[in-house]
């Protein structure tokens, strides 16, 4: 294998199409969804934070959680991969996600919405 002494070209993003997070809480079973606007060109990371309180207005860390799922109906359902790695989020915490595209090593600017968790 022949060492590479150049990176590849920066990849030209299209616009992350993710946008709205909306958390719905039917008798207790919380579910989370992202708007996408159309199937992303690009690999797109989804991360995430532990629920905080509902007050606060950045978060300290986020979390890889996965890919974003392919969107259905232009919507990604997230709620698995959520659940996966925290828990199930009490009413009244508030959720911040972001996406960011990535292509061959580089990685877009990063796209962040956030909600409160609805009471059922």
């Amino acid at each position: 294998m022949d060492t590479v002494v150049d990176p590849p070209n920066r990849p030209r993003f299209s616009t992350n199409p993710v946008g709205a997070l909306t958390i719905t809480n039917t008798g207790g079973a919380i579910s989370l969804k992202l708007q996408v606007s159309r199937a992303p060109a690009d690999y797109t990371m989804l991360l995430g934070t532990a629920p905080c309180s509902r007050g606060v207005s950045r978060p300290r860390r986020f979390t890889v959680l996965g890919a974003l799922p392919d969107p259905d109906a232009g919507v990604s359902d997230i709620t698995d991969l959520y659940v996966a790695k925290y828990g199930v989020p009490p009413a009244g915490t508030r959720i911040f996600i972001r996406t960011r595209q990535v292509a061959d090593g580089w990685e877009d600017l990063q796209k962040d919405t956030t909600t409160v968790v609805p009471a059922a």
